[in-house]
């Protein structure tokens, strides 16, 4: 079965993980940074790197990956659609481990209390149910870009536009005859337009 790529993938081998790789800096190039806007729904997307520690303690086949990225990044306004800019300097961390080879004994006395049904299934620690090692690699590029996108604000707003809470007036995509469609913010159309008299 084939694995598609992401939009920015850094693969690092599942067996020089935390052994012979354990300090990498990583960047996107200008295709990605390309990819990842068009992902990400960004206008702009700069400086982007992540600097990560990768960890794996005696005898666990589990890999602890760890770090901090930056970037320089800039979203469109949901009122006015201007431009907004950020900086963002967030750090991370992720569990990693290859299902074939590593049965977590959290992640199994859980399965089996929810089997039994003995109560409720407590929450499990990311730590106890790491993310999938894919094709033998773990996928550094992806990680980061996981991360980015929580750190984006979901509706950046231009200065001025801070406290609105409307949106314009839009007409649906299926045709002629269409109706026009009341988004959350018309009020505030109809409120500029009032403004300006």
């Amino acid at each position: 079965m084939t694995h598609t790529l992401p939009e920015w993938s850094y693969l690092v081998e599942e067996d020089r993980a935390g052994t012979d790789i354990t300090d990498i800096t990583i960047a996107p190039n200008a295709e990605e940074v390309a990819a990842l806007c068009e992902r990400l729904n960004l206008k702009g997307l700069e400086e982007l790197s992540a600097r990560l520690k990768l960890d794996r303690q005696s005898g666990s086949m589990v890999v602890h990956v760890s770090g901090r990225f930056t970037a320089h990044v800039t979203q469109a306004c949901v009122v006015s659609l201007e431009p907004v800019v950020s900086d963002l300097d967030e750090e991370f961390e992720g569990w990693f481990a290859n299902p074939d080879n590593a049965v977590m004994l959290a992640k199994a006395r859980r399965e089996r209390q929810a089997k039994n049904g003995e109560g409720e299934t407590p929450i499990m620690e990311e730590k106890d149910d790491p993310e999938p090692i894919v094709n033998g690699h773990i996928d550094l590029g992806e990680l980061v870009t996981q991360y980015l996108s929580l750190a984006l604000d979901p509706y950046p707003r231009a200065p001025g536009y801070e406290d609105e809470t409307a949106e314009v007036e839009v007409i649906k995509a299926e045709g002629p005859g269409a109706e026009l469609r009341r988004n959350p913010f018309a009020a505030l159309k109809d409120w500029k337009k009032g403004g300006d008299n």
